[in-house]
């Protein structure tokens, strides 16, 4: 089994999470010789538009009757690539 040295992190945890300083901490502290790394996940504007882009994925799956997690991680993935006109 390989050992972990590097634990990521997503943007919208190191743009948004009030908890991020203490999670890193605790981890850290737990586990010396792991690396924490925040904002792995980044779109081409930065971590405000991706964490822009995923409220706006959320508005829009819940007004839509139907919808489920997994069409919404779908859209949000297609708004990663840019191809926001495509169907998916």
């Amino acid at each position: 089994m390989k050992k972990i040295r590097i634990m990521t992190c997503a943007t919208c945890i190191d743009a948004r999470c009030p908890f991020k300083d203490q999670f890193k901490q605790a981890i850290e502290e737990a586990y010396p010789k792991v690396k924490v790394v925040f904002g792995t996940h980044g779109g081409p504007g930065g971590p405000e538009e991706v964490v822009t882009m995923f409220r706006g994925a959320i508005k829009h799956l819940l007004g839509q009757p139907g919808r489920s997690m997994v069409n919404l991680m779908n859209d949000v993935k297609t708004l990663m690539r840019g191809d926001r006109g495509k169907k998916h």
